[in-house]
Order: C-alpha cells, then sequence, then structure tokens
C-alpha cells in the first residue's frame, strides 16, 4: 500500500465501488466504454494501469467466469443480498467481467474506503435479468 501514490489509490478505491461479492470479492466490468464507470474514471487505460500495478489482472477481450455454481447462490453489493437462479441444479457458470482482483487487490480491497454506488446496482441487476441469472425479484425481505 506504501508504495501506491495517491492517483492509484483513488483509482483503486473507484473500481471497488463496482466490486460484488460473488463467490469471492470482484468487480463486475462488463463493459469498460459503458458511462457507469467512465464517470469514475475506470476505462481501458485505468484498468490496463491497475494490471500494470498488479492490483488487478485485466483482459479487454474475454470474460472472466465464476465457475461450478450450484442452481441457486446469494451475491451480495455491500452487505445488501440478491438471490441468483440459474437453469442446471449443478455446474453452472457467470461472467464476471473483465477484471478480477490479484491476491494483492485482493487483500487491498477491503480497506480502500469504498462506497456503494446505486446507479451501479440497477446496472448490474439489469444486466443479469439480460444474461438469465435472475428469474424472480426475491430478495431477503421478500
Amino acid at each position: 500500500m506504501s508504495s501506491l501514490d495517491k492517483n492509484d489509490a483513488q483509482l483503486f478505491t473507484n473500481l471497488c465501488k463496482f466490486a460484488w461479492v460473488i463467490g469471492g470479492f470482484e468487480p463486475l466490468i462488463y463493459d469498460f466504454r459503458h458511462e457507469i464507470y467512465n464517470k469514475w474514471g475506470i476505462n481501458f487505460e485505468s484498468l490496463t494501469h491497475l494490471d500494470s500495478i498488479g492490483l488487478i489482472q485485466y483482459d479487454a477481450v474475454v470474460d472472466f467466469d465464476w465457475m461450478k455454481i450450484p442452481k441457486e447462490v446469494t451475491v451480495y453489493y455491500y452487505g445488501a443480498p440478491m438471490f441468483l437462479e440459474f437453469q442446471k441444479e449443478t455446474d453452472n457458470k457467470m461472467g464476471v467481467g473483465h477484471a478480477i482482483l490479484t491476491k494483492v487487490g485482493r487483500e487491498l480491497a477491503p480497506i480502500c474506503g469504498s462506497q456503494p454506488d446505486a446507479e451501479f446496482r440497477e446496472y448490474v441487476l439489469k444486466k443479469w435479468k439480460e444474461m438469465g441469472y435472475i428469474k424472480a425479484e426475491k430478495t431477503e425481505s421478500n
């Protein structure tokens, strides 16, 4: 952490705003060109930079996947649960976007001070509906 300059630290904090707990704490970068990311300075250049300093692994072309997911799973955005339902009973997979945290990134993420973004949460829920991950609007309060 001491080797990060202020701009790098702020950029990483902004990236963590997009992270959900999905088997682990992972940023969901589905389309780095989308305004939802760009307004926080997350774009091709910043993702490439975070990769070069060892905080994330980034691939602009290929999505990373969460594998071997059961039919029903609960994921979290800043403590708020979302229940997802997949087609098969076992061995489902879920695209989690173009970036994953490295070991160092996973260690820094809980202490970086990121805050949730309601607009991003809605963006992800809409994306998951399109991908077929959300079958019903059920949350912990239903």
